[in-house]
């Protein structure tokens, strides 16, 4: 093949939808980087700035990089800023997010409440597997391996769901 061809060939890989980056993706990834770079007051700014254009998802995303800094508040609020502006279609995730923050910060039944809201909007294997988890945290071990096996049915290639499963696995009846 001429260089010619081969630029096109290129050109046409990069074209395609497989290789775009919508802009909440790419400041996602320019924040890891400056963090990497043990820089997270501009990862923190960065990734502010995208999520306000972003939606839910870019809340989401600004949740788990103030987790990952330590800033547990700003990611609480980051969360449930994430709930209220999503759209009915990624709400659930949502708040499956949102129950398995809880988690962390809150007690188990204010995350099983929060998980029982997200199953009623859509039965997903993310929403079970954030039941199962608020289950563990409750004691509730023979619920919880229910609420996990139900998450591996829905989608077995969700990872969340295994993890929901394996902790439920190790609580007994009373954990």
């Amino acid at each position: 093949m001429s260089k010619d061809l081969w630029l096109v060939f290129a050109v046409s890989l990069l074209a395609t939808p497989g290789f775009a980056q919508t802009k909440l993706e790419r400041a996602t990834s320019k924040a890891y980087d400056q963090l990497a770079k043990g820089k997270p007051v501009e990862a923190v700014k960065t990734l502010t700035k995208a999520a306000a254009t972003s939606g839910a998802e870019g809340y989401v995303a600004l949740g788990r990089l103030h987790e990952r800094v330590g800033n547990l508040d700003k990611a609480g609020a980051a969360y449930k800023k994430a709930a209220e502006v999503a759209t009915p279609a990624y709400k659930p995730d949502a708040l499956a997010q949102l129950s398995t923050f809880t988690l962390r910060t809150g007690t188990g039944m204010q995350a099983l409440r929060i998980a029982n809201i997200a199953i009623s909007l859509r039965a997903s294997a993310t929403t079970w597997a954030a039941r199962a988890r608020a289950q563990v945290r409750r004691e509730f071990g023979p619920l919880a391996l229910n609420s996990a096996d139900k998450a591996v049915a829905l989608d077995a290639s969700n990872a969340m769901a295994y993890l929901a499963r394996g902790e439920a696995r190790g609580c007994p009846v009373a954990c």
